[in-house]
């Protein structure tokens, strides 16, 4: 059912997973301003790519099912 991309689309789900909760640390325990304001920028763009990834994740899965 799961092809090789999509283990790898999993896997790329998982590490920008990570990079979202690394963004946030950093925002809460940093003092400096340039270091917040990027952080936060790459997390909101962190974050609309895991949900993109997570719709095509989610439509292969139910291409998957309805076409056996």
């Amino acid at each position: 059912m799961f092809s090789l991309m999509m283990n790898h689309k999993i896997k790329l789900s998982f590490t920008m997973l990570l990079l979202i909760v690394c963004s946030i640390a950093v925002t809460i325990f940093s003092n400096n301003t340039l270091s917040d304001s990027v952080s936060i920028i790459s997390g909101v763009l962190l974050s609309l790519g895991l949900v993109v990834m997570m719709a095509f994740i989610t439509l292969e899965a139910l291409e998957a099912i309805c076409n056996p």
